[in-house]
């Protein structure tokens, strides 16, 4: 989800690779400015040599600078977009959570506010679905946005979900959020500006920042 920040481009990676970014992260023993090579780790002795999925993936510091036009900002290509979606280590339980947080209270009351929803507007549908009054989906990247201004038409859900183009800092909402959701922690906590972002939308954008509730991941 990417929008309202800046974030990391990531080359190489794919929905095939059965892997994300952050699986990649973890495997790494130490950083550096170039290609970054991984291969998966073996499985133990007693596994079939059948079982071993072959791993790799690779991206340098400085892919997508200065990719949005004059601004500074690193964005992930499409393949990645739609890495983070296939993620079933990540995906359902962003699902979850907004699902549960919505049934906890009344049905058509909530507004939602979704921080860098990304080409496909993922976690903008789920509220959607899953019974949100209306859901204010903010990004930054203008083909992302434009992409998910598609996906929301042809899912009909036009009454339901507002695309907003532009970074969140920038961005002033018609009413203010019962909680927000957002996935943009990149590689170390501070990649996407996400300090910077939630600050804001915490001064700005939330009805109740205080509440663990209005924030998905809380």
């Amino acid at each position: 989800a990417i929008g309202g920040c800046s974030v990391k481009h990531v080359t190489g990676f794919s929905s095939e690779s059965n892997s994300n970014r952050r699986e990649a992260i973890g495997k790494i023993g130490r950083l550096s400015t170039g290609i970054i090579p991984l291969v998966a780790r073996s499985p133990p002795a007693a596994a079939s040599s059948q079982d071993v999925t072959p791993l790799s993936t690779k991206w340098t510091s400085v892919d997508g600078l200065n990719s949005l036009e004059s601004e500074k900002f690193v964005s992930f290509d499409k393949n990645s977009y739609q890495a983070m979606v296939n993620d079933q280590s990540r995906t359902p339980l962003f699902e979850k959570a907004i699902t549960n947080r919505l049934k906890s209270a009344e049905p058509d009351s909530q507004v939602v506010l979704d921080l860098g929803t990304g080409p496909f507007a993922l976690f903008a549908v789920m509220a959607a679905e899953a019974g949100a009054k209306h859901v204010y989906a903010i990004e930054a990247s203008a083909d992302a946005a434009a992409s998910a201004r598609d996906v929301i038409r042809k899912k009909k859900l036009e009454d339901k979900v507002t695309i907003l183009e532009g970074f969140s800092t920038d961005v002033t909402l018609p009413e203010k959020a019962d909680f927000a959701v957002a996935e943009i922690v990149g590689s170390v906590a501070t990649e996407e500006s996400a300090v910077a972002t939630i600050l804001d939308a915490s001064r700005r954008l939330v009805k109740d920042p205080a509440d663990p509730r209005s924030w998905i991941p809380s």
